[in-house]
């Protein structure tokens, strides 16, 4: 299973998750600037009090959105790396180090088993800095009853 884990696959996916990050901080920018605008046009009481709250409320959201979007690149680009270096010594060590591929499952070299069992710890250990679950509020976007968790399904 370990030599069937694409690298460059998490790469992308690392890669392309990061760029949905900086894209909603450049979002979380322009609604501090909209923010600004409202605050600065000729339109006071409480409604606009409630759309400035609305507004931060959002900034707010979009900011997290775009800390977990950039912990969950973070987190993978880990994954990626981990499992790199486990195919390379992997590679090294059965095809170049004299090791019978049965040895990583049976028999009496320990090594094998400290290796697949390290290799087991990092990924674990990676994974589990994977956010599972954003909470968003979006004030008056999304009635109600219509309101859910979004999870990240792993």
């Amino acid at each position: 299973m370990l030599m069937s884990w694409k690298v460059e696959s998490l790469n992308d996916y690392a890669g392309a998750t990061i760029r949905i990050a900086n894209g909603l901080v450049e979002v979380a920018h322009a609604l501090v600037s909209s923010a600004q605008d409202v605050r600065d046009a000729p339109w006071h009481g409480p409604a606009a009090d409630k759309a400035q709250s609305a507004m931060h409320t959002i900034y707010e959201n979009v900011r997290g959105l775009a800390a977990v979007h950039g912990r969950i690149a973070q987190t993978v680009y880990e994954i990626a790396l981990v499992v790199s270096t486990a195919q390379h010594r992997f590679d090294a060590v059965v095809n170049k180090g004299g090791w019978e591929f049965s040895d990583l499952w049976g028999g009496d070299d320990d090594d094998a088993r400290r290796f697949m069992s390290d290799v087991n710890r990092e990924l674990a250990a990676a994974i589990g800095r994977v956010p599972d679950m954003y909470v968003m509020e979006l004030p008056g976007l999304i009635p109600e009853n219509d309101r859910d968790t979004y999870t990240l399904a792993w």
